[in-house]
């Protein structure tokens, strides 16, 4: 798959609980979110989920996201146990990939910084977001990272 600047026109509201070791077992951290959502009867929509992280946390390889959420979501938070993040309308640099697992990871993010120094594209930040879109009953992964 191509690499490509993106443009979002809306952004997209996420219902997160902090997760810091979830970035490699993303359907671990739904798992538990759902649960979460459950016990507080909170009907979560799950056509997108979203590993909130940085750079530096995915090369170090441990304790490597910030939060995990499913959205989209218009609710009100329902206590201060949950976080609603979003991404936001706005430029990213896109790469969409097949292979979640660690190596496949870390790749797709090495392949993208590489691409975007070759576009002459620079990041806003250090974030990164791996975005997972539902199709067909499961999640299809896109690295996001925001860029200037």
């Amino acid at each position: 798959m191509k690499t490509m600047k993106l443009y979002l026109y809306q952004s997209t509201p996420f219902l997160c609980i902090n997760q810091e070791n979830i970035l490699y077992t993303p359907d671990k951290g739904l798992k538990q979110l759902r649960t979460d959502a459950e016990q507080h009867n909170i009907t979560l929509i799950d056509d997108e989920i979203a590993i909130f992280t940085t750079r530096d946390k995915i090369f170090e390889g441990s304790q490597n996201s910030i939060a995990i959420g499913a959205g989209p979501f218009t609710e009100e938070l329902p206590n201060e146990h949950y976080q609603l993040r979003s991404i936001p309308e706005g430029t990213f640099f896109f790469y969409q990939f097949a292979d979640s697992s660690p190596e496949g990871i870390t790749s797709a993010l090495q392949y993208s910084i590489q691409s975007m120094k070759t576009k002459n594209m620079k990041s806003a930040s250090d974030e990164v977001i791996l975005r997972g879109v539902k199709e067909v009953g499961f999640y299809v992964y896109q690295i996001i990272i925001p860029v200037l």
